[in-house]
């Protein structure tokens, strides 16, 4: 796994001009590890430990201290229900003392060791597992069932995996590179690089937090839970695992590491989020430092919400269409009745049941105002028209009359209207 020359302005936030940034590199190569005469077991005889009488497979990747073995297993456990349990060891290279010193098989020294110890326990799985991390083809027939049900369990007690992880430092301008290398030997080769004292200062942040991004780092905290395939094991039953399910774990560990150096990197400027009592924060010490902490580049994600564009915009077309019709339709209605000479009583009917025309018949009939558009959706009066109720209202029972000063208007045509409408409705 390769992240390919990272720009600290781009990838990391680092806001600079392009003559003080810094490009960086991580690769990471991992490697299931078959352990074929690399265990020897023994029986605990000491009465005094707590496996005493226990069967122990101890693992010879080179010795822990003054451990000969690199990790012991308890053959016990695969009596009792445990599921996935993962541990991990790092040495770094060109470190004087080391707690974990790797056989020459394993061993590198141009990049940091991170060696990983899985034991399924009493996993079992319901199809045979090929993938070389978990791989499990032993048949194992369930009993006490009417069904005749088939598990597989793991071929081998504990299954391990070794990554190293390597970094790099490039000049963009002068195209000079460090060597790939560990964390501790990668610090000596930044300052062959001509760096002025922006690009320096950037390379030193990066390479301060870069011993909390092996592979180890990410996985020794969280144990199994670090293991993508737990997300479908249910009280160690599990269903069969794709054959690449050891490339998907160690991707998943890769990109982790890359976001919690970016993480880092933005804390850094905006401080950690809690400060145990016993810890002090320094403040930047140079004119560089500082200009990183006042130019953080991150992305803000709080106060913005995803919506669909397409659904939007569905909305607001249909939404326009049903306004543009609502408006439109009287109009074109009542156009087209005109024209055909049809259902003109309707459409005159629609007209005065609106609100406005109701409230004009009701004052015209009370003989107040001078009225016109009487056929059209707003009726007007004539300039100066007073209406309403009369000072002299019936406060239990109001009715319109005619106000004082106002005559009561008549149209000739009225009484056949009122006809017509009362033969309509009798019909």
């Amino acid at each position: 796994m390769d992240t390919g020359p990272l720009d600290s302005h781009r990838a990391l936030g680092i806001n600079a001009p392009s003559s003080d940034r810094v490009l960086y590199r991580k690769v990471t190569t991992c490697s299931p590890i078959r352990g074929k005469n690399r265990f020897e077991a023994y029986n605990d005889t000491d009465p005094s430990h707590i496996a005493y009488g226990d069967t122990l497979v101890g693992y010879l990747f080179g010795p822990v201290g003054e451990i000969n073995y690199t990790f012991q297993y308890n053959t016990h456990s695969l009596a009792e229900h445990n599921g996935y349990e993962l541990t991990s060891l790092v040495a770094f290279a060109g470190s004087a003392r080391r707690a974990w010193e790797p056989i020459p098989a394993v061993n590198r020294t141009d990049g940091d060791i991170s060696i990983f110890f899985l034991t399924a326990n009493s996993v079992s799985y319901q199809e045979p597992v090929i993938d070389p991390f978990y791989i499990a083809t032993t048949p194992k027939p369930i009993q006490g069932t009417d069904a005749n049900l088939t598990f597989y369990s793991p071929d081998f007690m504990v299954n391990v995996m070794a990554c190293v992880d390597q970094h790099q430092f490039c000049n963009p301008f002068t195209r000079q590179c460090t060597p790939l290398n560990g964390v501790l030997v990668l610090g000596s080769g930044i300052t062959q690089l001509n760096l002025n004292a922006a690009q320096y200062t950037t390379a030193l942040l990066i390479n301060l937090h870069l011993a909390e991004l092996t592979t180890y780092s990410i996985v020794h905290s969280r144990g199994a839970l670090a293991l993508r395939a737990t997300e479908t094991l249910n009280d160690n039953f599990q269903v069969g695992l794709p054959s690449t399910q050891w490339m998907t774990e160690m991707s998943s560990w890769f990109g982790i590491s890359m976001a919690k150096l970016q993480q880092k990197v933005v804390q850094y400027a905006t401080g950690p989020s809690t400060i145990p009592d016993s810890y002090n924060l320094i403040k930047p010490q140079t004119a560089a430092e500082r200009n990183i902490c006042n130019n953080q580049i991150i992305r803000k994600t709080n106060g913005t919400t995803s919506f669909s564009v397409l659904g939007v915009a569905i909305i607001l077309i249909i939404g326009t269409i049903l306004i543009i019709t609502s408006w439109t339709l009287d109009t074109c209605v009542r156009y087209i009745r005109g024209k055909k000479k049809s259902n003109q009583y309707k459409s005159l009917q629609w007209i005065v049941d609106e609100k406005l025309q109701l409230q004009r018949l009701a004052y015209e009939e009370a003989g107040q105002g001078h009225w016109r558009e009487g056929a059209s959706t707003v009726p007007l009066t004539e300039k100066d028209d007073k209406i309403g109720l009369p000072r002299n209202a019936n406060m239990e029972h109001p009715r319109l009359s005619q106000l004082a000063g106002h005559t009561v208007i008549t149209y000739p045509g009225t009484p056949l209207e009122t006809e017509g409408l009362l033969e309509q409705k009798g019909r």
